[in-house]
């Protein structure tokens, strides 16, 4: 599961930041896609639990907190 959480552009330079969690493990991600102009993208992925610090990691957090005590009816 993949979820958009930032998107910096600059001179043709595009950085795009997920959140991902993977049900198999139960770990979440925070991923980086650089796409510079005419290079290949490449990706970085840090498991969230060592992400402290890296840029939109405060809004993984905010989102995950705001999903899990949002109010479920079952």
């Amino acid at each position: 599961m993949r979820r958009e959480i930032g998107y910096w552009h600059r001179e043709g330079r595009e950085l795009f930041y997920y959140l991902e969690f993977e049900p198999q493990t139960a770990q979440f991600f925070l991923t980086c896609e650089h796409r510079p102009p005419g290079a290949e993208m490449s990706v970085r992925r840090v498991p969230l639990s060592e992400a402290r610090g890296e840029r939109y990691y405060e809004d993984a957090l905010l989102i995950i907190k705001e999903e899990l005590f949002r109010d479920y009816r079952i």
